[in-house]
């Protein structure tokens, strides 16, 4: 969830979520098999900056801690965090049928 403090880096495996920012209060990215998320918030050493909901029925992901997501970056680190600096998203429409509820995926 925004806001929250981030430990851990997600790769879906199976099915389907939305990215939302809770400021704009809407969908900027469709997330499928293959996808990650929890990148930005490891990466700039700050709180989560949005929310996955999930669209799918179920959501299959595994994920690793902050200090194996940094292990597996080494050297590229400091490029990646260059790229989220100036970072934009998109707005994307948002299902119709969407509960509001945002998953709980920690």
């Amino acid at each position: 969830r925004a806001e929250e403090d981030a430990e851990h880096f997600y790769f879906i495996q199976k099915g389907v979520a939305i990215v939302t920012l809770s400021h704009r209060n809407k969908a900027v990215r469709k997330l499928g098999a293959g996808d990650f998320f929890g990148e930005r918030a490891l990466l700039m050493n700050d709180t989560r900056s949005a929310n996955v909901v999930v669209e799918s029925d179920k959501l299959e992901i595994c994920g690793m801690d902050k200090a194996g997501f940094m292990r597996l970056l080494g050297p590229l680190y400091d490029k990646f965090r260059a790229g989220f600096k100036t970072y934009e998203f998109d707005d994307i429409p948002i299902n119709d049928d969407d509960d509001g509820n945002i998953s709980e995926i920690e």
